[in-house]
């Protein structure tokens, strides 16, 4: 009986993670549990989901770090794995039935030819996240503050109901506790939209925009609810330009173009500026897989060149820089976000900077984008 007991003590043992306690009925699930959990994972090395990220890391931070970064991510690679190996169970037993059976050799080879595939994918994807740098980082950091503000500002709400419906707010005693709360609540909601307001501004005139949730707009754009976005402000230099990005996902309500901008807004230092604005501008929507640029040489006479007046946008670009069908297509979209870039260059720069001379897509690639879709 204590033989019994001991093998069964040891057996738990095998299964409890020793540093949050959590049990397990299999040591694999602990196992899987101690690599993918950030605040249990012990060991560095190459990332439990390297197959999908090709992460490893000598330092346990580092490896901490990429996981939570990258939850989003992996649950996403995982998933679609999933979805292909049931897809393809399903059509293998069709077609034993068919043809009285599949080798597995071929099974084998398929599954390594989807694999490959999408680690390509995968790859390239990572690659665009990764040199979005700093100011990826920076957004990041803003949302998790924020996130955090939310949280304790429903907190409050839900303390602040609980107490009125108690009935102690109606107790003389007890009245200035309720107004308390009030106060404390208009503050969070101050807070809250300050940190909103608050974003990571650029000064080198060289501007990436991440433009996240792109279906949800999509939608909004093709019902008219709302039809353009606009970037946070930018800054050619310290004391230079503020400029901002507008993006159109229904520009004519047609054919489907994504009409691409930049405004100059009213800025600390125009006073001190020269007008009209004479700089030459470089267009770029990014995808992990293709590019397409187009360039704007700013004419003096332009109206969106003159000096702002009472933050009115006159908007200069492109109205169909690219469009929705190969915009949708995995040569742009990663994880429903799209990456546009605004670069600002004096004219002389400009001449010695590549450029592609228009956004018009070869029928190769209009092809290729059908196939992907």
């Amino acid at each position: 009986m204590a033989e019994a007991s001991e093998r069964n003590e040891e057996k738990r043992k095998k299964a409890e993670c020793p540093v949050c306690g959590a049990l397990y009925d299999k040591e694999y699930k602990l196992i899987v549990h101690m690599r993918t959990n950030m605040f249990c994972l012990s060991e560095a090395g190459k990332c439990y989901y390297y197959k999908y990220c090709n992460f490893e890391a000598e330092d346990v931070q580092e490896l901490r770090k990429h996981l939570l970064a990258y939850e989003d991510f992996h649950l996403e690679k995982v998933t679609h794995q999933v979805a292909h190996s049931t897809y393809d169970s399903e059509q293998g037993s069709s077609e034993r039935g068919a043809e009285g059976g599949l080798e597995p050799l071929r099974i084998e080879r398929r599954l390594e030819s989807i694999a490959t595939k999408l680690a390509d994918l995968e790859e390239k994807e990572a690659a665009i996240i990764r040199n979005a740098g700093p100011i990826v980082s920076a957004i990041e950091q803003v949302r998790g503050t924020l996130t955090k503000c939310l949280s304790l500002s429903n907190t409050v709400d839900n303390i602040a109901q609980e107490f009125r419906q108690s009935g102690l707010a109606d107790l003389p005693s007890q009245g200035h506790l309720l107004r308390q709360t009030n106060e404390m609540n208009k503050k969070l909601v101050l807070l809250d939209r300050a940190l909103k307001d608050r974003e990571p501004v650029n000064y080198n005139g060289d501007y990436l925009w991440v433009l996240g949730n792109y279906w949800t707009k999509c939608e909004q754009a093709l019902l008219k609810t709302r039809t353009s976005w606009t970037s946070p402000p930018f800054y050619t230099s310290r004391a230079g330009y503020k400029l901002c990005i507008q993006i159109f996902l229904n520009y004519d309500g047609q054919d489907g173009s994504v009409g691409m901008y930049v405004a100059l807004c009213s800025g600390e230092h125009d006073d001190f500026l020269q007008w009209p604005f004479d700089r030459a501008l470089l267009f770029s929507v990014l995808g992990p897989r293709h590019a397409i640029q187009m360039h704007y040489i700013v004419n003096p006479n332009d109206p969106g060149a003159r000096k702002p007046q009472n933050n009115a946008l006159q908007k200069m670009g492109f109205d169909a820089i690219i469009t929705r069908q190969v915009l949708e297509s995995p040569l742009f979209r990663t994880n429903g976000k799209i990456h546009f870039r605004l670069q600002v260059l004096s004219k002389a720069e400009f001449s010695d900077v590549p450029v592609v001379n228009s956004a018009e897509v070869s029928p190769e690639l209009e092809e290729e984008c059908q196939i992907l879709n």
